[in-house]
């Protein structure tokens, strides 16, 4: 699977299946290795999947940070990059797959895997919470097939320039992440 370039083929993309990626620790730590074509190309996918892209979030944020405060820290502390990657991947794994409830099912099993770290499972129940809540606001947007589309392209070049950013440490070499990384291809 080669992962320099992003096809808009609509054909293409309607016959490839996502990818979510499973990693067993996805912390993010390469952001600050992103090229700037690669941000100006999530920059772009953004801007494509706007107004919904943004009412998407609104409702995940509103709804997460009001079942659960503490969870803040998610998607804090680090650079707004991080952050923006982060969130990205978030939504662009979960509304590229929206019409499959089993591949929406277990991506949203993924998503609370990485993120909830609490053994009181607040966490887990806020971040299911959220979810639901956004894919409720998705189910209204009502999404034609091109901007499905839209969403399955996003959310393929999400994945590359994460594993971009990831391949090499700033030193040139693999990092842990990309040796340990396996990316299942359904």
């Amino acid at each position: 699977m080669s992962l320099t370039s992003t096809s808009t083929n609509s054909v293409e993309l309607e016959r490839r299946p996502t990818a979510p990626i499973l990693f067993t620790a996805l912390e993010y730590p390469y952001a600050a290795r992103v090229t700037r074509h690669d941000w100006q190309l999530l920059l772009d996918e953004w801007e494509r999947l706007q107004p919904t892209a943004d009412r998407f979030a609104t409702v995940f944020f509103d709804t997460l940070f009001s079942c659960e405060p503490t969870l803040r820290y998610l998607f804090g502390g680090t650079s707004l990059e991080t952050q923006f990657i982060k969130f990205a991947h978030l939504l662009t794994d979960l509304v590229s797959v929206e019409e499959n409830r089993d591949e929406v099912e277990r991506r949203i099993d993924t998503v609370v895997h990485r993120y909830a770290r609490d053994a009181s499972g607040d966490h887990e129940r806020a971040i299911r919470t959220a979810i639901a809540a956004m894919l409720a606001e998705v189910s209204t947007a009502r999404l034609t097939p091109e901007m499905r589309l839209q969403w399955k392209g996003a959310h393929s070049t999400v994945v590359r320039i994460i594993c971009n950013g990831a391949r090499l440490s700033p030193l040139g070499r693999p990092t842990t992440l990309m040796r340990n990384a396996r990316i299942v291809v359904r």
